[in-house]
């Protein structure tokens, strides 16, 4: 069917067919389209939504080198980039044990990085609120996504369910020390991140005296992000026997009045 619409194909057409791909974990397919949609004979060019199924093909099939070249060829392309090519470049490099890469990343070169950065070194210095009151709503909310995204990843690495050979970490044998200790590391990175999520978030605990959460879309998003994210952290303490940190986060998740 596309193939007989191909004369008068377009953007749309192209990038629903490159997303079905991406989403069922064809890459190639769904790279041949893009090749095709570039190529000098079609006159059409890729869009956002273009290079959003593409990065996410390139997550879902462990295609790090590929995800990189994308961002490049957004640049030359003066493609937009936005939160959600960010988001998912950042889940590539999670999902494929690219851990180093992906933590200068989100702390370098994300929209939230100025945030994160500044809330880590409030949280760093003592401080409890890690200065959420410096920032506006908007830029709160841009943190979101962004943190659940490593979060996620650094569950896989503890779990082992990552996408990449060098996402999950082993266990036994004679690497059974350095395993250990890789978990560990790797468990205080997702309480240092969930700290400063929980740090952002007051607003939107409906027990906070700061205020109340009202039903707007953008805080009901937020309020079920940070519930997923206590779930996240019990995961890990389940995953690494640590029952009773695993109870204690799920009670401060009910306390809050989160749910999930």
């Amino acid at each position: 069917m596309f193939r007989s619409e191909l004369s008068r194909a377009d953007t749309g057409l192209y990038n629903a067919m490159i997303n079905g791909y991406a989403v069922n974990r064809m890459i190639e397919p769904a790279f041949a389209l893009y090749q095709e949609m570039i190529s000098s004979t079609t006159g059409i060019e890729p869009t956002e939504r273009t290079y959003t199924a593409l990065l996410t093909a390139c997550s879902h099939t462990g295609a790090v080198d590929r995800a990189r070249q994308l961002l490049k060829a957004m640049s030359d392309r003066s493609v937009v980039m936005t939160q959600a090519h960010q988001c998912a470049f950042l889940d590539v490099l999670g999902r494929n044990g690219q851990w180093e890469e992906a933590e200068k990343y989100f702390l370098h070169e994300m929209e939230c990085s100025k945030v994160i950065r500044s809330v880590y070194s409030q949280l760093d210095g003592g401080g409890k609120s890690g200065g959420a009151e410096l920032f506006t709503s908007a830029e709160i909310e841009s943190c979101v996504v962004p943190i659940m995204t490593l979060l996620s990843a650094y569950r896989n690495r503890v779990t082992g369910t990552g996408t990449g050979s060098g996402s999950s970490v082993s266990t036994g044998g004679t690497k059974g020390d350095a395993t250990a200790s890789l978990i560990a590391d790797t468990i205080r990175r997702a309480e240092r991140l969930f700290d400063c999520l929980c740090s952002l978030a007051p607003i939107y605990d409906t027990h906070s005296p700061v205020r109340s959460a009202s039903n707007d879309r953008s805080e009901i998003k937020a309020r079920d992000a940070w519930a997923s994210a206590h779930v996240l952290m019990s995961d890990m303490y389940t995953a690494t026997d640590r029952v009773e940190d695993a109870g204690r986060v799920l009670a401060v998740m009910i306390q809050r009045g989160l749910k999930k």
